[in-house]
C-alpha cells in the first residue's frame, strides 16, 4: 500500500492510454470517458483518453495507484 507523504496529495487509482502515454486519473474523469466492462472472466473499464480521443479497455489488474496532487479548494 503507498502512503502519501505529503498531506497535499492523495492516492488515486490510474491508467495508461496505449496510444499517447498519458496517465488517466480514473477518480477524475467524466462519466462519458469510462464505462465498466465484463469479458469474460475479465473485469474493468473503458476509458476515452481527454488528450488524444483514443477507446481502449483497461482491466482492474493494469490499474494502478499513484499519488497525485490534491486541488486547492479556495
Amino acid at each position: 500500500m503507498i502512503l502519501p507523504a505529503d498531506p497535499a496529495t492523495e492516492i488515486a487509482e490510474c491508467a495508461t492510454c496505449p496510444e499517447c502515454d498519458r496517465v488517466l486519473v480514473l477518480g477524475h474523469l467524466p462519466p462519458e470517458s469510462k464505462r465498466p466492462f465484463v469479458q469474460g472472466r475479465a473485469q474493468g473499464w473503458v476509458l476515452v483518453c481527454r488528450g488524444c480521443g483514443c477507446e481502449f479497455p483497461v482491466r482492474n489488474s493494469q490499474i494502478f495507484q499513484a499519488a497525485i496532487e490534491v486541488p486547492q479548494i479556495h
